[in-house]
């Protein structure tokens, strides 16, 4: 049932993953369009929008990056006996 658990916990992170870069792409397309608008002299009402969308989806992106730490602390929380192990800094798993 332990093994069980494990998978889910690691199919839910790929899908936070996949959410992860899927915004990440968004914002990056929206500092794009930011970067390329703000050598335009004065403040269009198209700029704002675009910049209240990226801290938007900035802040989206927080959100999800905070799941998938949660989501990793699970994995990397049981060895492969179902046995709870320490928790290891995010910087050991390859973050």
């Amino acid at each position: 049932m332990q093994k069980l658990e494990k998978i889910k916990n690691q199919i839910d992170a790929m899908h936070i993953v996949l959410a992860l870069l899927s915004r990440g792409d968004e914002m990056n397309s929206l500092a794009g369009e930011l970067n390329a608008t703000a050598a335009s002299s004065g403040t269009h009402a198209s700029d704002l929008k675009r910049s209240k969308a990226f801290i938007g989806v900035y802040k989206e992106l927080s959100v999800l990056n905070a799941d998938y730490m949660r989501q990793l602390r699970l994995i990397t929380t049981f060895k492969k006996n179902g046995a709870p192990e320490c928790h290891k800094p995010y910087t050991e798993v390859g973050f």
